[in-house]
């Protein structure tokens, strides 16, 4: 049984602040910054231009509401005697303040360490928990905005941050879905030649893909999916989720798979989050898409992540598919004749589907003959296939095999797509497409039985996903989806 990950926003409330301690950071870029901490979590912080640090302490002290100060601050001994004076009603220490120092060594620390038994969120003690919580609000914010549902994974999100390191990275969210649990996150690239990379070599090898990686993942998962030690770790900190999902941050490709994000790239990966969210808000109209409206203007848009140490201004600019141009020889050569006429097959079944919906069918009602559809136009691409019009039973049979390998769907929700594709046969014919669309439909129909037994047989039922999660997967969500 999988354990429960605790929800930080259904527990008591939180004791009122006891102490921050106060020092100073040092940005990537070589920027200093005064800040307060509390728990590991940054309270308030300022860019120290034209101030020493006594001085942006105690402006950022009084700038607090008194109801919300704290009771008690640290600082070094240099800068107690100044606060004491100027911030009444707070008990001022003078001591170390290793809570700053481990900020700043999260923010200096590029290591891609590879994990060594379980995985750990702190990384040992690496990683203040504070930090922690902040990615987790962050991450639980942008699972609320949920850009998967507007953005696909090639409408990319360019990140630039000096204070962390992060130069032209790209992002791309992406939704996997699965029977009981949706595999959602960004997927970050060190800048777009990576990503064309990585497009074209999955495009070739699948899953075997090993060059042109991301950086980093940032993954929102459910229990199910992370680690019993993972589980513990979030509910022991309280760490706040949102709908179930914790975020999980995975490093680069190492031997032995995936090896755990270094502690700054969890700052970067927060950094990413907060960017993210942000285009996938809606303008002042509350109808257009951030990301949209900045895509037409061309325009970026930089703001200042408050609360991630070092005080990062963020640049996040939105990237349109049609905006990026590939290198690739692959994507310059024409069509081959069967492309070209697989894409002739696939432009009839989209004009089938709109008069089908001119008619009164709804497109949720067509999805398993988009699907169906889709494997056919794909096996059309293959340079032995032959012309719809000169198919015969072995066609049928091979198309069958290969939509029951293909599509882990139950044959109960996929069956009725049969229907749909013989009658999109028999228009073709009546529409002067091609002869002997009849002929066709008849053997489809017929073949009903063996794709059933197939499906059965194919995948087992833990590994069936809906029709409706695999046809988001394969074609995105409709913007007018009936739901039922």
């Amino acid at each position: 049984m999988s354990q429960k990950i605790v929800d930080r926003r259904k527990r008591n409330a939180p004791p009122s602040l006891t102490e921050w301690i106060g020092g100073q950071l040092t940005t990537i870029d070589g920027s200093a910054v005064g800040i307060w901490v509390h728990r590991g979590r940054p309270m308030a912080q300022r860019a120290l231009e034209g101030e020493t640090l006594g001085e942006a302490l105690t402006g950022l002290l009084l700038a607090v509401d008194v109801a919300k100060r704290p009771t008690r601050v640290r600082v070094v001994a240099e800068h107690a005697e100044a606060l004491r004076t100027a911030v009444q009603g707070v008990e001022v220490l003078s001591g170390e303040v290793p809570e700053v120092a481990r900020l700043q060594a999260v923010i200096d620390d590029d290591a891609s360490l590879p994990t060594n038994g379980e995985p750990s969120l702190t990384r040992g003690g690496r990683i203040p928990v504070g930090v922690l919580a902040g990615l987790f609000e962050a991450a639980a914010r942008m699972q609320m905005a949920s850009p998967w549902r507007h953005l696909g994974e090639a409408d990319l999100v360019r990140v630039r941050c000096a204070a962390l390191g992060l130069d032209d990275l790209v992002a791309s969210v992406f939704n996997l879905p699965e029977p009981d649990d949706g595999t959602r996150g960004v997927a970050c690239f060190a800048n777009m030649e990576v990503f064309q990379g990585f497009q074209r070599e999955v495009q070739e090898l699948g899953e075997n893909a090993s060059e042109n990686l991301p950086l980093f993942v940032v993954n929102l998962l459910t229990a199910r999916t992370l680690s019993p030690g993972v589980v513990r770790e979030v509910a022991q900190h309280g760490l706040p989720v949102f709908e179930g999902r914790a975020v999980f941050v995975t490093g680069p490709e190492l031997t032995e798979g995936p090896g755990q994000a270094s502690p700054r790239q969890i700052l970067q990966a927060w950094a990413v989050v907060e960017a993210v969210t942000w285009v996938s808000g809606l303008e002042d109209d509350g109808k257009t898409l951030r990301y949209d409206a900045l895509a037409e203007r061309e325009a970026s848009v930089t703001f200042v992540a408050a609360m991630i140490p070092g005080l990062p201004r963020v640049e996040v600019t939105p990237i349109l598919l049609e905006e990026i141009v590939s290198a690739s020889d692959e994507d310059e050569r024409p069509p081959t004749e069967a492309e070209a006429y697989a894409e002739e097959v696939w432009l009839s079944t989209e004009t089938f589907f709109e008069e089908s919906l001119t008619a009164g069918r709804n497109k949720r009602s067509l999805r398993g003959f988009n699907v169906l559809a889709d494997v056919l136009c794909g096996s059309l691409e293959d340079d032995d296939s032959v012309k719809l019009s000169t198919w015969d039973d072995t066609e049928v049979t091979a198309w069958i095999a290969l939509v029951a390998t293909e599509v882990p769907v139950a044959a109960a929700e996929l069956l009725p797509g049969l229907d749909d594709v013989a009658a999109w046969l028999r228009w073709c014919e009546t529409t002067g497409r091609w002869w002997g669309g009849t002929a066709l439909a008849d053997m489809v129909l017929a073949v009903k039985p063996g794709l059933h037994a197939r499906l059965s047989e194919a995948t087992k039922p833990e590994d069936l996903r809906t029709l409706d999660a695999y046809y988001e997967m394969v074609f995105g969500t409709d913007d007018d989806d009936v739901t039922t």
